[in-house]
């Protein structure tokens, strides 16, 4: 596997010590994560595909204000600062499909993100600001409580406390 550092466009082939103590999302080999392939043009988005995901998610879910932002562009430990033009919250895992349905579509670049606690700078978007946030925050619900198979069915939680 081959990774491509994204703050900084640099592409190796070793695994930094992050990626293989974590298990970091952000492993993948795509056009221009090796030498011999070209790299790919850098998107931008634009409001075309921002206007369609607020229509989808509503104004409680997308977030532009800098201050309202500022939370989902840094990391937890303050290592890694990114930039993005929206924090896109879906309220749905039918949400989340229609986002990343016009994300594919628009060809905008998502990077997920859950509680934002990862160990890596995988949740935090590029400083480029190309990327859109897509936080699952507010998928916090409890779905079912199975007492006979000791299970829970949840969303995807991210930092609550069950």
């Amino acid at each position: 596997i081959l990774t491509c550092d994204w703050s900084s466009d640099v592409c190796s082939s070793d695994l930094p010590a992050c990626f293989l103590s974590t298990g970091c999302s952000r492993m993948f080999i795509m056009p221009g994560s090796r030498p011999d392939m070209p790299k790919p043009a850098r998107s931008t988005v634009t409001s075309a595909p921002l206007e369609r995901i607020c229509a989808v998610v509503g104004d409680r879910g997308i977030l532009t204000d800098a201050a309202d932002i500022e939370p989902y562009v840094v990391d937890w430990r303050g290592l890694f600062r990114g930039a993005t033009p929206a924090v896109v919250r879906p309220a749905s895992t039918a949400e989340v499909a229609t986002v990343v349905k016009i994300c594919a579509e628009t060809r905008t670049p998502i990077v997920p993100q859950g509680g934002n606690t990862g160990m890596c700078g995988a949740a935090t978007p590029s400083p480029a600001g190309n990327e859109i946030v897509l936080c699952l925050g507010r998928m916090n619900r409890i779905r079912e409580i199975d007492t006979l198979n000791n299970t829970i069915t949840a969303d995807e939680i991210g930092r609550a406390h069950v």
